[in-house]
């Protein structure tokens, strides 16, 4: 009798040591991994070598926010009164600015995904091994198919609170942008080039030569944390609930909806693509909703061929040659 195990999803091998590394994690604990090509035959090279890839750069794949702030105009001088930067938006009703806002991009910490047109290709890379001793992995034999499932979060506002939430919310964001804002700058995140660069390089050795940097970075994350911690209160007094939604495809893309789903079940571990509603993105094989090792695999496909309505049933060739004449 062969036993059964535990399945564990996790990462690629040759990133255990670097997820041990950063986040402390076991190799029965790393998660799966994304990976960026910039070849069009990416899977030959995936295939050939699957540690060669492209690294992800934080000022090219990670999704930017824009944060304006005012900047005065000059005091004095043959140009004074005028502005120094070029954004000048005008006010409600057409009336001329008072000032100039400079804008800087403001890092999110999420990743950005390109298109194929962008010469850009991903992979979702993981394996599948067993939770018992030697951490061995799954045959493809025990497999059907693998997939992968998009979802987003999005947050539910009651109704008759969702004009003041948003009027509230909309000031807190604005505050923890700013905060981010300065924190990118001095922490040299923000993409810059050119003079301003320079600039800002030059700022941050001569704050670190008289002492001030760390302190100046040490306020900025208080201050983050309490802009943070707003908007934790917000969500608690409009009564702001997350919901986990997936696209729920139909006949064709123009009926596919997005729909609340339910998350995978973190105490079973009992998931899949088929069990969990959303639109799956097939990849050769499929956890069988079992979510055990052994014989479930072989078990499960065939209690799905036994249920089909067309199973035990045998081919009439005179059938096939009925269509053929009636469509000829």
């Amino acid at each position: 009798m062969i036993p059964n195990h535990e399945w564990r999803l996790v990462g690629p091998w040759y990133y255990w040591q670097r997820q041990l590394d950063a986040e402390q994690r076991k190799p029965w604990q790393t998660k799966p991994v994304f990976q960026k090509f910039d070849a069009t035959e990416f899977v030959k090279t995936f295939t050939q070598d699957p540690q060669l890839s492209l690294k992800f750069l934080d000022s090219e794949d990670t999704v930017f926010e824009t944060s304006l702030k005012d900047v005065p105009k000059v005091g004095s001088g043959p140009m004074a009164g005028r502005f120094t930067q070029l954004y000048a938006p005008k006010k409600p009703g057409g009336a001329k600015a008072d000032s100039a806002q400079e804008a800087t991009l403001v890092p999110t910490g999420t990743r950005k995904l390109y298109l194929a047109t962008h010469k850009r290709n991903y992979l979702v890379v993981s394996e599948l091994h067993c939770y018992a001793p030697g951490f061995p992995k799954v045959t493809p034999a025990q497999v059907c198919q693998a997939g992968f499932v998009v979802r987003r979060r999005a947050l539910s506002i009651p109704a008759a609170q969702q004009a003041a939430a948003h009027k509230a919310v909309a000031q807190i964001l604005k505050e923890i942008n700013s905060v981010k804002s300065d924190l990118a700058f001095w922490q040299q995140t923000t993409p810059a080039i050119g003079l301003r660069s320079k600039r800002r390089s030059q700022a941050v050795q001569k704050a670190i030569a008289n002492g001030t940097y760390q302190a100046t970075v040490k306020d900025l994350q208080t201050k983050l944390s309490a802009a943070q911690q707003k908007l934790t209160d917000w969500r608690a007094t409009y009564s702001v609930s997350a919901t986990l939604e997936g696209w729920i495809p139909g006949f064709n893309r123009q009926s596919s909806i997005l729909q609340s789903v339910n998350p995978f079940s973190a105490r079973s571990g009992r998931g899949s693509p088929r069990g969990n509603r959303g639109a799956a993105f097939r990849s050769g094989r499929r956890i069988p909703s079992g979510g055990r090792g052994g014989e479930c695999g072989r078990r499960s496909l065939a209690r799905e061929r036994s249920a089909h309505p067309a199973a035990g049933r045998k081919r009439d060739p005179r059938n096939r040659r009925a269509r053929e004449r009636g469509a000829s």
